[in-house]
């Protein structure tokens, strides 16, 4: 390092000075650097703290510098821009699963909310209709309506009751409820005597079971002379129209023939219509 060549230099000189300064004589001619051989003194030929500041060269000085008391710490500089994001890191491996926590304490129950507000009076609905008709029929009595026939196709060997409504369009609950007297006794046969709701939903004179049929309660008779029997029905029939809905009396027999034809008789027959849409 050149200060340190410098330093080397001028210390040599000083000590020379100083031997010559200490034998009381004094010299022709001062040694100077050109007489001292390049590299010839060493730092390691100096002791420490032998030169002091005062023995070294001006220039040599002002070189060194003497280090003044810190400054004061100048205003931070402006935040620089926040550099690019990274590119993310590889996912680590998903941790256990949490514990369950405790269970939290039954909130306080609330309060009854206020009573509401009675509702709107409803709309009045359409009146039902409650249609009954009783056949003029009269209960264990001879004079009731004779079966005329039993058996064969009820197309065409029923017997008309006579005991219908005439009713309105709507949606109704149809009951038929009636009995059956055994005027005879043993037929020889079980007798199925039965009550057929008839509902007029065509022009075609007369009844026709495949158009106008519906419920169709029947009962074995008692084969004791004197001895009756009920049957009882309930349907719910659609009208799109006027419609007449009565009652018809047929039956069958065990042997598929016609025993208790003209001696079974209905000594009751009622039909109930209630109005629902």
């Amino acid at each position: 390092m050149q200060i340190r060549k410098n330093l080397a230099v001028v210390a040599a000189g000083a000590m020379i000075v100083v031997g010559l300064g200490a034998t009381g004589a004094v010299a022709d001619k001062i040694i100077g650097s050109d007489d001292i051989k390049k590299n010839a003194i060493q730092s390691k030929h100096i002791d420490n703290g032998a030169i002091k500041k005062k023995d070294l060269a001006k220039g040599l000085k002002n070189q060194l510098g003497e280090q003044g008391p810190a400054g004061e710490q100048g205003p931070a500089g402006d935040i620089g821009p926040a550099g690019a994001q990274g590119p993310a890191g590889v996912q680590g491996p998903a941790g256990p699963a949490g514990k369950d926590g405790a269970a939290g304490t039954p909130g306080a129950p609330g309060k009854d909310g206020a009573p509401g507000k009675d509702g709107a009076p409803g709309v009045p609905g359409p009146a039902g209709t409650l249609a009954v008709q009783h056949a003029n029929l009269l209960t264990h009595n001879s004079d009731g309506v004779v079966v005329e026939k039993i058996g064969g196709p009820i197309n065409t060997n029923y017997t008309n009751l006579n005991t219908g409504l005439e009713l309105a369009p709507g949606t109704y609950v149809v009951t038929v409820d009636g009995s059956f007297f055994n005027t005879h006794g043993d037929f020889g046969a079980d007798v199925y005597p039965q009550l057929s709701l008839w509902v007029e939903r065509n022009d075609t004179p007369g009844f026709q079971w495949q158009a106008d049929g519906d419920i169709s309660p029947n009962a074995l008779l008692p084969r004791v002379q004197n001895r009756h029997i009920a049957v009882s029905g309930t349907s719910v029939i659609t009208l799109d129209a006027p419609t007449y809905v009565g009652l018809i009396a047929h039956g069958y027999t065990s042997s598929q023939g016609s025993e208790g034809s003209n001696q079974i008789k209905v000594d009751k027959a009622l039909i109930t219509a209630s109005k629902i849409g």
